[in-house]
């Protein structure tokens, strides 16, 4: 037994003393007292437990190499020692508990506190953790490896329920997505996912599907820019959350800056899980599971629904209550679990559906006339809805035939494309656009690299659906600028494009896995 302490309801054990917090909220220090880590207001180590001056009403106790912290019952949290690790705004040694600060006032809402090596970390209720001390490996995280002589909120984590400070590296559980992230000191493959080096910012490509957490219904990834160049990519991640790597100078990686990446970068989301990422030419969206749709990058059309013209480096709330998500120019559109769909964007050309060409409107816009939509896929400047009774309509620019209605005369209301009956999925790019019926591949729309598969019976340009042949059981389908691919039920994939000198193609394999 520990000598005096028989109502202890928790215990933090730092590399030369241990604590414990008493059921009655006060504290109990013992052991090496070289720089006042057992908080008793002297120098002079104790083989027994020592009141902690000045606390009471203590929620949890962390001890780190030379130091203790402590979170209190109304959400502050307090702390002794030196170089920083108080986070007082101060290096000088407390012999007492003293209180953390953050922006000048006392820290607010801790929960949980964790203490490393000289540094100290704590739980918010309702934010980010937040972090101060020695950064000297990023375990703060908060992007940098500047210490932190008050509180510092660690990067794009979201909430956490727990936070677990080693020497120098930390690792925390987001509340809303349960899920595992790790920061600071990596040489030892510490944050867990599988490579070295140290992280300045939480890494949540730890992803522990394994555990039951689960993966996204439909894992999505998308790429930006202008053909044949693209600028940008993204990706969402089994845990639900967003990567971006490329171009960047509108913002469209979405991590705070305007610096391109050559690596992916954390997109600065909120603390949901985003289910659908898409992505324009210079912008991007995100669908998150609670229907909400952030948007970041360029603005100058608005692209970003938020009621300005600026570019912004971080998302910013552009629609409500979405089930799914298309973009692929400058337009974006979202579709309702009621079968409404709402776009926003340029207008130019009709393509938001509102039966008008117009400036871009302020915010998002219904589609007019349309009120059973499935599904959405957006072009350059025009877009297809895929109806709950398996019929397509399109509207927008008709310059190459993507509306698939025969002609290439645009329009500013829905048209029928030809032929497309019994659809289970659409899909467009930039001047092409494609259906999945009963297995088989419809395309229509630019036909210059022979992408529609018609072995160049109809020229440069396809207005009508032609059907991709010798190809059935497809169950998702992708065309892009110079070709179409199509994943069948196999897990074959098939493309059509230019092949080599032989001009249009009909389709050949390009890869085959275990689905």
């Amino acid at each position: 037994y520990v000598n005096g302490i028989t109502t202890a309801i928790s215990i933090a054990v730092g590399a030369y003393h241990s604590c414990a917090v008493l059921a009655d909220g006060t504290a109990r220090c013992w052991g090496l007292n070289a720089l006042g880590e057992l908080g008793n207001g002297t120098y002079d180590s104790s083989p027994t437990p020592v009141a902690v001056s000045n606390l009471s009403a203590v929620r949890d106790l962390a001890a780190g190499d030379y130091h203790t912290c402590a979170t209190l019952a109304d959400g502050t949290a307090s702390c002794y020692n030196n170089a920083g690790q108080l986070g007082d705004g101060t290096t000088s040694v407390a012999l007492v508990p003293r209180d953390v600060l953050e922006g000048g006032s006392p820290l607010q809402n801790a929960v949980s506190i964790s203490a490393g090596q000289a540094s100290t970390c704590t739980a918010i209720r309702g934010g980010a953790p937040r972090c101060w001390g020695s950064n000297s490996n990023g375990q703060l995280g908060d992007g940098t490896h500047t210490t932190a002589l008050t509180a510092v909120a660690v990067h794009g984590m979201g909430e956490a329920d727990a936070i677990a400070l080693g020497g120098r590296s930390t690792c925390a559980r987001n509340v809303s997505q349960s899920l595992y992230a790790c920061w600071g000191k990596n040489d030892y493959g510490q944050s867990g996912e599988g490579l070295y080096g140290d992280a300045t910012m939480p890494d949540f490509t730890i992803l522990l599907d394994d555990l039951g957490f689960g993966r996204p219904a439909n894992p999505s990834i998308a790429a930006g820019g202008s053909p044949p160049i693209w600028g940008h990519t993204c990706a969402v991640t089994s845990g639900g959350l967003v990567y971006c790597w490329g171009q960047n100078a509108s913002g469209q990686l979405g991590n705070g800056t305007f610096g391109e990446s050559t690596v992916p970068v954390m997109v600065q989301l909120p603390s949901w899980r985003a289910r659908q990422v898409v992505a324009g030419i210079d912008h991007t969206c995100a669908l998150l599971e609670n229907g909400n749709v952030y948007c970041w990058g360029e603005n100058q059309d608005r692209q970003l629904a938020d009621g300005t013209t600026t570019d912004r480096s971080t998302p910013v709330l552009s629609f409500t209550g979405a089930v799914q998500l298309a973009s692929t120019h400058k337009h974006t559109c979202a579709v309702r679990a009621s079968g409404l769909a709402f776009c926003w964007g340029p207008n130019a050309a009709g393509e938001l559906g509102t039966g008008v060409a117009s400036a871009p409107p302020v915010s998002a816009v219904q589609v007019v006339g349309l009120t059973d939509i499935a599904a959405i896929a957006a072009g350059a400047r025009a877009t297809c809805a895929l109806r709950a009774d398996g019929t397509v309509r399109c509207w927008g620019i008709n310059i190459d035939g993507r509306l698939g209605d025969g002609t290439t005369t645009d329009s500013l209301v829905p048209v029928e494309p030809i032929g497309l009956t019994n659809v289970s999925a659409i899909a467009m790019d930039w001047y092409n656009g494609c259906a999945i019926s009963s297995g088989s591949v419809r395309c229509w729309g630019a036909n210059s690299a022979g992408q529609i598969g018609d072995g160049g019976a109809c020229g440069t340009e396809c207005p009508t659906p032609v059907l991709l042949q010798n190809l059935s059981n497809v169950v998702d389908v992708a065309p892009s600028w110079q070709s179409v691919c199509a994943l069948r039920v196999y897990g074959d994939v098939w493309c059509v494009s230019v092949h080599g000198d032989v001009g249009p193609s009909a389709p050949y394999r390009t890869l085959s896995f275990h689905s």
